[in-house]
C-alpha cells in the first residue's frame, strides 16, 4: 500500500496536465499513487494524461459533476492514509512531498500539513509570491486566521490524513465557492495544523480570467461568507466585517491589476474601506496607488501607456499586505 495518495482533478486542462502530472512523477520521494479523476474533460486532457507511463499512474472517468465532486472521489480511490491534492494547471517543487509526510506522520495531533506558494503564468514563470503565513500550535488562533483569510492559498498545498478527510465528511458539494476554505476550517476546529515554511508550490494564474471569474461569482463568496458565519461560534462573529473587508481588497486587487474595470476597482476599493474604516491609517500608501492605478484606467490610452512604462512608478499591489 503506498504512503500517499495524490489526487488530480481534471477537466480540460489540456495546455498544463502534463506539466502537473509531470511535476508529481518528479517527486524524491517515490512512494505514492497518482489518481487522476477526468470530470467529463471534452478535449485532449485524457489522452495526454494516457501518454504518462507509470504504473503509479491511475485514471477514472466521470461525467462533469464539479471539482468538489472530482476531489470526494479522489479520496474514495485513495488506497494510502494520507491524500495531497494538485490542481490540474498547478505545480509542485520536486520535495514537496519529502518535507511534508514526516512532519505529519510524527504528528498524531495534526490533520494537515501545507507549504507555501508562489503564483505563475501560462510560461511557468512567477508572477508575485503568496503568502508566508506558519500555522499556529493554538487551534483557536488558527480557526479564527482562517475566517479571515485562507492563508493556506489553495487546494494544491496540503497533505491530509485520510481519515480526517472521513471524519470532517470530505469536501462539500453542495457549496457553490470556497469548499476548499471550508475544509481547512472543519479541520482547524480540530486537529493541529503543521507547516513547511518553503515554496513548494507553483499556483498558476491565467491574465485575463481571474477578474470575470470572481466578478462573476461575487454574489457566491458572499453567500458562502454569511452561511459561514451564522455557523461560527460567537466568539468569532466579529470577524465577519474583517472578511467580507478581505474579500472586496481581493476583488479590487484582480481588477485594478488586470486593468479589466477601473470603476469596478473603486467599487470594490470602497467596499473594502465601509467594512474596516481603519485601513484608511494603516494602508493609506497602498490604497493610495490602488487609486491613481485604478485612475490611469479613465486616461487616454496613449498616456496611460506611458505612465505605465515609467520603472518603479508604483509597487506592485500584489505583494502590499
Amino acid at each position: 500500500m503506498p504512503t500517499v495518495s495524490v489526487v488530480i482533478p481534471l477537466y480540460n486542462s489540456e495546455r498544463t496536465i502534463g506539466r502537473a502530472i509531470k511535476s508529481v512523477l518528479e517527486q524524491t520521494f517515490s512512494d505514492f499513487e497518482l489518481i487522476v479523476i477526468d470530470d467529463g474533460s471534452t478535449d485532449s486532457s485524457v489522452n495526454i494524461v494516457k501518454t504518462f507511463k507509470d504504473d503509479r499512474l491511475r485514471i477514472f472517468l466521470f461525467d462533469n459533476s464539479g471539482a468538489p465532486t472530482a476531489r470526494n472521489r479522489g479520496i474514495e480511490k485513495a488506497k494510502a492514509d494520507l491524500v495531497a491534492f494538485l490542481d490540474s494547471d498547478d505545480m509542485w517543487t520536486p520535495e514537496k512531498l519529502a518535507d511534508q509526510v514526516p512532519i505529519i506522520t510524527n504528528t498524531p495531533q495534526a490533520g494537515l500539513v501545507y507549504s507555501w506558494s508562489d503564483y505563475i503564468d501560462t510560461q511557468d514563470n512567477v508572477v508575485c509570491p503568496g503568502k508566508r503565513v506558519t500555522a499556529s500550535k493554538e487551534l483557536e488562533k488558527n480557526y479564527a486566521s482562517l475566517l479571515v483569510s485562507n492563508f493556506l492559498e489553495n487546494g494544491s498545498t496540503p497533505l491530509i490524513k485520510k481519515a480526517v478527510l472521513h471524519e470532517v465528511g470530505g469536501f462539500d458539494v453542495l457549496l457553490k465557492s470556497s469548499q476548499d476554505l471550508d475544509l481547512y476550517l472543519k479541520i482547524a476546529a480540530k486537529y493541529q495544523f503543521l507547516t513547511i515554511p518553503k515554496v513548494q508550490v507553483k499556483y498558476r494564474i491565467t491574465p485575463g480570467s481571474i477578474t470575470s471569474k470572481i466578478a462573476s461569482n461575487e454574489q457566491k463568496e458572499i453567500e458562502f461568507i454569511e452561511q459561514l458565519f451564522l455557523k461560527v461560534p460567537q466568539k468569532f462573529k466579529h470577524l465577519k466585517r474583517q472578511k467580507l473587508s478581505n474579500l472586496y481588497r481581493y476583488l479590487m486587487l484582480r481588477t485594478v491589476e488586470e486593468g479589466s474595470s477601473s470603476v469596478r476597482g473603486l467599487i470594490y476599493l470602497s467596499k473594502m474601506l465601509y467594512y474596516r474604516p481603519i485601513l484608511v491609517f494603516e494602508q493609506w500608501r497602498f490604497i493610495t496607488v490602488m487609486i491613481l492605478k485604478a485612475l490611469i484606467g479613465f486616461l487616454p490610452d496613449i498616456l496611460s501607456k506611458a505612465i505605465l512604462k515609467k520603472p518603479n512608478q508604483y509597487p506592485s499591489s500584489a505583494s502590499a499586505d
